[in-house]
């Protein structure tokens, strides 16, 4: 015989709808409770404030908006607009480990001999008049300053940001030792009818549409940016220099075709060789060369 089902009724629902409400409620507080206990005081310690210190080199990190301070620009800025997105806190904790990472790679002396601050926000915007530029980096000598953006915290954040940083320091490393770079040397490896021009890289007027990878390597330069000046040539192939250091595989992830092209590895090794000569620590065995 089948067993009869009772029917609860109204009021019998209502008392255990009630109990089942505050049953639930009381779980998701405590649900809730846990989840703060144990996120709070994690936000707390990834947010940085807007300026921390490396503790081995003494470098200022710099987060804020230093379009604010005309202390923290560039003199030749003031003629111009300056728009800073500043780095997000949440960010930050990210950006500190990158930049750390960047200035170990360094001897202490040649870091505190040429850098005291190191910039780091989203996005920089230069307006002069009718021309906008966006620097992913630059550098300032006069005030021992770098300038870094990284446009957010993406899959290839860490490698963008020290290739910046790479890039940027070149630039006081061969100012600061010219006498010992090739420079003979160098521009012979170019070929004879190759210039360097700011057109190339797109800030001459028609806009410029790059040429192919192929254009470039062939002209013993990287890319458009390195075919722009002798300079920014220098700061590209210093840029992989190190990110060799920083990639599993080595030169073997590098975009630079050396067995194709063997000028671009004979630039390789004058820079490597100018490294090593500013200090011993940069041997052939550290550049994995």
């Amino acid at each position: 015989m089948m067993k009869m089902t009772e029917v609860p009724t109204t009021k019998e629902n209502k008392i255990r709808r009630w109990f089942a409400a505050r049953l639930e409620t009381r779980i998701d507080r405590l649900w809730l409770a846990a989840i703060l206990l144990c996120a709070s005081p994690v936000h707390a310690q990834d947010e940085l404030p807007d300026i921390v210190t490396d503790e081995r080199t003494g470098v200022r990190i710099v987060f804020y908006d230093f379009s604010k301070h005309e202390n923290d620009m560039k003199s030749r800025w003031r003629n111009g607009v300056v728009e800073v997105v500043p780095a997000k806190r949440k960010n930050r904790r990210y950006y500190k480990r990158y930049a750390k990472r960047a200035l170990k790679q360094y001897p202490l002396e040649l870091i505190k001999k040429y850098l005291r601050t190191l910039y780091i926000v989203e996005e920089i915007k230069l307006i002069f008049g009718s021309l906008s530029i966006e620097p992913e980096g630059t550098y300032d000598s006069e005030r021992g300053a770098i300038y870094l953006t990284t446009g957010g915290v993406r899959y290839d954040s860490q490698l963008n940001t020290e290739d910046i940083f790479h890039h940027e320091f070149s630039s006081f490393l061969l100012h600061g030792y010219a006498h010992l770079f090739p420079k003979a040397e160098w521009l012979a490896l170019n070929p004879s009818d190759f210039q360097y021009k700011s057109n190339v890289t797109g800030s001459g007027k028609p806009p410029f549409v790059p040429e192919e990878p192929e254009f470039y390597f062939q002209r013993c330069v990287p890319g458009p940016h390195a075919a722009s000046s002798w300079e920014n040539d220098i700061n590209t192939f210093a840029m992989q220099l190190f990110r060799a250091r920083a990639t599993p595989m080595g030169w073997r992830e590098l975009p630079l075709p050396i067995d194709e092209y063997p000028c671009l590895q004979k630039k390789l090794d004058l820079l490597a060789a100018f490294y090593r000569r500013i200090h011993p620590m940069f041997t052939a065995e550290y550049f994995a060369l």
